[in-house]
């Protein structure tokens, strides 16, 4: 078991009865706007996971980072900090969620999530199988790790998985300035267009911010394969040495 992550056939078989038990997240969590009710100003810690590394290079953690932040000051909600994570919901040392509870307890903040399943997934859940809904078991591991700080999420807590599902979609779309339909043909020219529009800000932050490599993908969604290359091309500007 390499680094404290427990497998998953050996947290079934730790908790084989407890697993059987059904609960909801609303036991657990919070609707935020139950919060916005009392009227009173909060302080929040965002929590934001994705399942693989995959799913960051394409910007989800951005997209969602944005769609939140947006969300908390429409709710007049002060941002204190913001914890990203890569990783599947079930497992038991997600490090940041850990690091998020304990920075909300720390400030008296509330712990605020998208929705339920960024918090927690089952044990069970896989692609196949998306319905299935964390244990009473695994909501009281969560809430020990969280040490009594307020949990809450900006869907409904018990909101089912596909109207989950479709609302993460339709972010992502519109956070990504994306387009549905019909498969994007990549005309001649386009990855020129492309290089153009990114190459100013590729080098602004690699040269006058000293931006790493890992930051540069982030913000601008080129790997540093893509963007290397473009950087030892611009042997014409003067002052920039080629890395």
């Amino acid at each position: 078991m390499k680094g404290g992550n427990r497998s998953r056939c050996y947290l079934k078989k730790l908790h084989a009865a407890g697993l059987k038990i059904p609960a909801k997240a609303s036991q657990f969590v919070i609707h935020l706007k139950e919060l916005v009710r009392s009227g009173a100003p909060l302080k929040v810690v965002l929590y934001l996971r994705v399942s693989s590394s995959s799913q960051k290079r394409t910007g989800s953690l951005r997209a969602s980072q944005r769609r939140m932040m947006r969300e908390m000051a429409a709710l007049k909600m002060e941002v204190i900090a913001v914890f990203r994570e890569i990783g599947s919901g079930w497992q038991t040392d997600l490090v940041q969620r850990a690091a998020a509870a304990t920075y909300a307890k720390k400030h008296s903040a509330i712990l605020v999530a998208e929705s339920s399943d960024r918090f927690l997934r089952s044990v069970y859940y896989t692609k196949q199988n998306q319905a299935v809904l964390p244990s009473l078991v695994e909501w009281e591991s969560f809430a020990h790790e969280t040490q009594g700080v307020a949990v809450a999420t900006l869907l409904d807590p018990d909101m089912p998985w596909n109207q989950v599902r479709s609302y993460q979609t339709e972010r992502g779309i519109i956070e990504k300035n994306a387009k549905c339909g019909r498969p994007v043909i990549i005309k001649p020219g386009d990855k020129k267009r492309r290089r153009e529009k990114l190459l100013q800000r590729v080098l602004w932050l690699r040269f006058t911010w000293n931006c790493s490599y890992r930051f540069i993908e982030e913000e601008t969604g080129v790997p540093p394969s893509t963007f290397r290359c473009w950087i030892k091309g611009v042997r014409f500007l003067k002052g920039i040495k080629c890395a």
